[in-house]
């Protein structure tokens, strides 16, 4: 069967994938959800705001708008509902993950694709020149963008999976490789009985128990620091989430 227009068409929006993912970042990196939120703005004004080009500005707001993430009537832009998404407060805000996604260390791996396929071998080091986790200690900005788009991601399916697990009868639920401890500490908050612990990176853990001590949870949690190919600590439940990928 021959391909059709509708099928080039479809291959090509494939084709321009990243081109909107650099675009999507650069969206998130400007705040341009947050700024719209609150009324529509020219390209000027959104250019004063955030200290970038005019010219570029009005550029983006135009990309923007043949993605739908906002709508022009020839003097302001106006935010839709899919350009909210990415409002940086709101549960499960994408603002953080598009940030990480559109960043060096992730998509620098994406151009070693073919060698993964070729080899199946993790590229992480020919691409960056380092483990993923030692190159986020390296740039400690863009390590602190992922680490809050994995909270933001986990923030906005915490109700569902309170509802669904069921953690009446479990002692010691072990999140690995939690990060900043969001899931399991949901869990907590749901049932005063559990105690909770997260298995991650030394980088990493002390998020978790940050985060524990403000919620005041730090008398039910710990924070286990281990790489969790090497080792697990015994536990009721085991919590996994993005982890594989």
């Amino acid at each position: 069967m021959e391909p059709t227009d509708e099928d080039f068409e479809r291959m090509m929006r494939t084709l321009i994938g990243l081109w909107m993912m650099q675009i999507t970042g650069a969206v998130a990196a400007y705040s341009l959800a947050d700024h719209l939120a609150k009324r529509p703005a020219t390209a000027e004004q959104i250019t004063a705001l955030e200290g970038i080009d005019p010219i570029a500005t009005f550029g983006l707001l135009r990309a923007c708008a043949s993605l739908g993430f906002v709508t022009f009537d020839g003097t302001v832009f106006k935010a839709t509902p899919l350009l909210g998404t990415l409002q940086k407060d709101i549960p499960g805000s994408l603002r953080s993950l598009a940030m990480a996604f559109a960043a060096l260390g992730h998509w620098r791996l994406w151009g070693k694709f073919l060698e993964a396929m070729r080899t199946c071998k993790p590229q992480t080091g020919p691409a960056l020149g380092v483990d993923l986790w030692d190159y986020y200690e390296q740039t400690p900005e863009e390590g602190a963008t992922f680490m809050r788009a994995m909270h933001s991601i986990t923030s906005g399916i915490i109700r569902e999976v309170v509802h669904i697990v069921d953690t009446s009868a479990v002692k010691l639920a072990a999140d690995i490789g939690g990060a900043s401890g969001t899931l399991v500490h949901g869990l907590m908050a749901a049932n005063p009985h559990l105690q909770g612990m997260v298995v991650d990176l030394p980088d990493v853990v002390r998020s978790a128990e940050t985060a524990a001590v403000e919620l005041g949870l730090a008398g039910r949690f710990r924070a286990i620091v281990s790489n969790f190919f090497d080792y697990l600590p015994e536990a009721d439940l085991y919590l996994l989430k993005y982890v594989f990928t």
